[in-house]
């Protein structure tokens, strides 16, 4: 396998597009659970007026009695190829009701479909958002980088017959500027060995 290239630019950017993508999946997953929940509280509110109306009219019925029930739980099932939500409550079994249950649903296909497309849109713009950032943050890095490769042109002019080059250490960034000193005490000690070996020649001759 190909390594990736030795670049401290793409390392950045690569780093830089990791966390964000990261959070942005965060963000993402949460937007959706906020949104689904938004559904179900909906849903529920709806489902639980339609519970109460039909209470109420069996209450209108004689020796018909309903009683309250607490936090009644949402159910999910399909009938026909099409998604329902609702809740079940109970009431007295009596003679003219057969059944002891009140089942109340709506129907939720467009929600889910809503859900579906919502997720879609989130995962293509969370890919763009990701390849953008992932090319802005290179170009960031790339541009960041300028004053490490000012320095390395400068440092391709020295040479043995030219020692007199010195990095800018004023106006090196703060992360680079002890290397640029430490360059330039190297170039002053490179530079006195220099002029000491050429009197120690000239001794000689």
């Amino acid at each position: 396998m190909k390594r990736l290239p030795n670049s401290i630019s793409l390392r950045i950017s690569l780093i830089f597009t990791t966390f964000t993508a990261l959070i942005l999946l965060i963000m993402g997953i949460v937007i959706h659970q906020l949104v689904t929940h938004h559904f179900e509280t909906q849903d529920r509110s709806l489902l639980e007026g339609k519970v109460a109306l039909t209470r109420n009219i069996l209450q209108q019925i004689p020796d018909q009695a309903t009683h309250q029930s607490v936090d009644l739980p949402l159910a999910e099932w399909q009938l026909n190829h099409k998604n329902y939500r609702g809740v079940i409550a109970t009431h007295p079994q009596t003679t003219m009701f057969m059944s002891d249950r009140i089942v109340v649903g709506v129907e939720t296909t467009g929600h889910i479909q809503f859900l579906n497309e919502f997720r879609q849109q989130l995962l293509l713009i969370g890919g763009i958002g990701t390849i953008s950032l992932m090319l802005l943050g290179w170009l960031a890095a790339w541009r960041g980088l300028r004053p490490a490769k000012s320095m390395a042109k400068v440092a391709e002019g020295i040479s043995a017959q030219n020692l007199t080059g010195r990095l800018d250490v004023n106006n090196a960034p703060s992360e680079l500027k002890p290397l640029a000193i430490a360059f330039n005490d190297m170039l002053d000690r490179l530079g006195v060995a220099v002029i000491r070996l050429s009197d120690f020649s000239s001794d000689l001759a």
